[in-house]
């Protein structure tokens, strides 16, 4: 009995650092979404970090924002970084619905029309009115704006 005893306290001990595991690994999504959403609006870089490195959802958006839009309209440049390499700036990217091919290139196709930043991405409906490029500018953050831009963001 005694073995179990000194076994009850290591197991407590090593089922709390479980349960702290356990909560990481059964963290929603949805949660893990949400606290990445809250932490970019409050310009909690280390925290962003944090949700990042536990596969919180960059595109994530509730009520018309995104994380990334609420960097850029906070100007953090190191927030704007680290969602930019986890791909948040997807939706936002000069992307032409139909593939360029061989009749396109016919037809006198310009590579300058690909590189434009003034095209509309193809889902541009869902990226609405305003972009992160929008708010940095409004807002003056311009080393922001120059990461967005630098990245191929559309200005539409």
């Amino acid at each position: 009995m005694e073995e179990g005893k000194v076994d009850e306290p290591k197991d407590d001990g090593s089922g709390q650092s479980g349960d702290e595991e356990e909560n990481e690994i059964e963290t929603p999504q949805e949660e893990l979404d949400k606290n990445l959403l809250d932490a970019c609006r409050e310009n909690r870089t280390e925290d962003v970090n944090i949700w990042l490195d536990k596969r919180a959802n960059p595109l994530y958006e509730a009520d018309g924002w995104n994380p990334l839009l609420w960097a850029a309209c906070n100007g953090n440049e190191e927030i704007v970084r680290a969602l930019i390499k986890h791909n948040a700036i997807a939706p936002y990217l000069n992307q032409k619905s139909i593939p360029v091919d061989s009749e396109d290139k016919n037809k006198g196709g310009n590579e300058e029309d690909e590189n434009d930043p003034f095209v509309k991405p193809k889902d541009a409906r869902k990226v609405g009115k305003y972009t992160p490029l929008h708010w940095a500018s409004y807002k003056g953050f311009y080393k922001v704006v120059w990461i967005l831009l630098k990245e191929k963001m559309s200005a539409l």
